[in-house]
């Protein structure tokens, strides 16, 4: 956010805030740190700080109508039929979680 240029802004900071408000409704973030680093982050883009609060409450508001689970509940351990691989833990299961 802090590089994005001319005309790339306003975008860019809604774009961070959506995805950041996603992790924040999933409880993945502290919304204070998070909206504080991007209101900062703008400022020193350029954005006029009339636009800041509006776009961070706004993306932010927007991603948090569509929470992000953390990764490990996305993809489900592997319990069953395990394999091994030599060529990545030199000879560890590591397919394998428990």
């Amino acid at each position: 956010m802090a590089i994005a240029v001319d005309g790339t802004r306003h975008d860019t900071l809604n774009r961070a805030a959506f995805s950041l408000g996603q992790l924040v409704a999933a409880g993945l973030l502290p919304d204070l740190p998070v909206i504080t680093s991007l209101a900062d982050a703008a400022r020193m883009s350029g954005l006029p700080d009339r636009d800041i609060a509006r776009i961070i409450r706004a993306g932010m508001a927007a991603g948090a109508r569509h929470p992000r689970p953390p990764r490990s509940l996305l993809r489900p351990f592997v319990t069953s039929n395990c394999s091994r691989s030599s060529d990545l833990g030199g000879g560890r299961d590591v397919s394998c979680f428990t």
